[in-house]
């Protein structure tokens, strides 16, 4: 379906993204047929782990202490891959 819109006369910024969720859904794909195909079944598992995810947490939970500014139920968007993990800003 979204390849049929990349065909239609549109806006070259609105093509830029529709190839981009086109490209990052194949990627997504791929890497998933992959880990099947591995039998991958365990988080601990390094195919598992070097894939970039992204999560909303409370950052405290990374054992950084909150902001003043922060609401205390406020989520914060964290970028992870292996053993390293970033606010998302």
């Amino acid at each position: 379906m979204l390849i049929s819109r990349t065909l239609l006369d549109l806006d070259p910024a609105v093509r830029v993204k529709v190839i981009t969720i086109i490209t990052i859904d194949v990627h997504g794909r791929d890497v998933i047929e992959k880990m099947v195909q591995k039998k991958i079944n365990n988080a601990g598992d390094f195919m598992w782990a070097c894939q970039l995810k992204f999560e909303f947490n409370d950052i405290e939970a990374y054992g950084v202490k909150r902001e003043s500014w922060r609401a205390q139920d406020q989520k914060t968007a964290i970028c992870k891959i292996v053993d390293w993990w970033q606010e998302y800003s």
